[in-house]
């Protein structure tokens, strides 16, 4: 069982996580006009589709860190969601918004 001072700063971990990534997602929406020849405007579609990727994977990040949000606030934090055993503290404290044990989360989808 892990204490509640772990699952205290792990929320707090969580948290910052969640505005950091919220600032990431802000400064990646910011898209500058297109340019006026050709080559600018294939530059700058190609730099929109990284954009739109990085957006994407953030959103997806931010996601994981709310539902380890809700699990803390629900009492679940640190229990697999696929064998119902614990989750490794060290597993936690590397990534805060495991919700699979090592053994379960190695295993194929």
């Amino acid at each position: 069982m892990i204490s509640e001072q772990f699952v205290g700063s792990q929320k707090k971990v969580l948290e910052r996580t969640i505005s950091e990534i919220d600032v990431q997602i802000r400064r990646a929406r910011k898209i500058e006009d297109l340019g006026s020849s050709e080559s600018e405007n294939t530059q700058e579609f190609e730099s929109l589709a990284e954009n739109q990727a990085l957006i994407k994977s953030l959103e997806k990040e931010k996601k994981d860190a709310q539902r380890a949000l809700e699990l803390i606030a629900a009492g679940n934090y640190s229990i697999c969601k696929s064998c119902k055993g614990p989750i490794e503290t060290g597993r936690l404290k590397a990534y805060p918004m495991a919700d699979k044990c090592v053994e379960c989360a190695s295993k194929k989808k």
